[in-house]
């Protein structure tokens, strides 16, 4: 599969959501690049068999791709998902007429999009997957995430809402407990390297203050380091769970998914 969209944390959210499902997928910053995986693609006797596409990009948008894509006999058997914003609902005849070609609003939500891979591929009974598993079982969650870098942040955001969930972001231990004084989360997403206070400090105050005031919030660490004994110091400094980074979408649902089974403590 090939993604093209110029935002690259759309073009990783996608990704990583067909990565859960077992699919593929290489990605494409615009249509001219698209083109060219393209063909790269089936000059090498491995040929792209479905393109997600972002309606709205420049220079070449993802009509014009996808006109240029059935035009080219090379890439007859592609099928082609077009991801259109709802100011473009009116799709023109000309693009409905065009062959093995389907629309999505966009954003378009996780499961519409699975569903419209296994249609291009003709599957009628889709494989369960981690995804699956947790989106039964994990309500819509109150999420802070607790991260400096605006990468990061960007692609966890939009991996936890494109899910459902909300999220309000702190930019090191203290801002995050700042947060939660203001407000009740179900979860805490907390980075352990963090400018002010880190996450091992911060997690030592907000449980100091729970022996005093109650309750208890499911912290989960995240770190770019998967040192040997670092799992194990972060639950003995008080976090629920442990997750690496770059973050995986299947890894930090199923991590929501164990420390949020009851309802929130917090």
């Amino acid at each position: 599969m090939l993604v093209v969209d110029d935002n690259a944390r759309c073009r990783q959210v996608c990704g990583d959501l067909l990565a859960e499902h077992g699919l593929r997928s290489m990605a494409a910053e615009n249509g001219a690049a698209a083109l060219a995986t393209l063909k790269r693609a089936a000059q090498a006797g491995m040929p792209i068999r479905i393109v997600v596409v972002d309606a709205v990009m420049p220079e070449m948008d993802g009509w014009e791709l996808a006109e240029r894509i059935r035009a080219d006999a090379m890439h007859a058997d592609c099928a082609i998902i077009v991801l259109v914003p709802a100011s473009q609902a009116g799709i023109a005849d000309r693009y409905r007429r065009l062959g093995a070609i389907q629309f999505l609003t966009k954003p378009a939500k996780h499961t519409e999009l699975i569903e419209a891979v296994r249609a291009a591929v003709g599957e009628n009974r889709p494989e369960p997957s981690i995804r699956d598993a947790v989106a039964k079982t994990t309500r819509q969650l109150n999420i802070l995430l607790a991260e400096d870098g605006p990468v990061n942040q960007e692609v966890a955001v939009g991996l936890l809402e494109m899910r459902g969930h909300h999220v309000e972001v702190a930019n090191n231990g203290r801002e995050a407990i700042d947060a939660l004084q203001r407000q009740k989360f179900d979860a805490v997403l907390m980075d352990l390297e963090m400018p002010e206070m880190d996450g091992l400090q911060a997690t030592a105050m907000i449980r100091s203050r729970e022996a005093v005031d109650g309750g208890r919030i499911p912290i989960i660490a995240m770190t770019a380091h998967a040192m040997k004994g670092c799992r194990d110091r972060c639950l003995e400094a008080g976090m629920d769970g442990y997750i690496t980074k770059p973050i995986e979408a299947a890894e930090v649902f199923q991590a929501l998914e164990t420390v949020c089974a009851e309802p929130s403590r917090a």
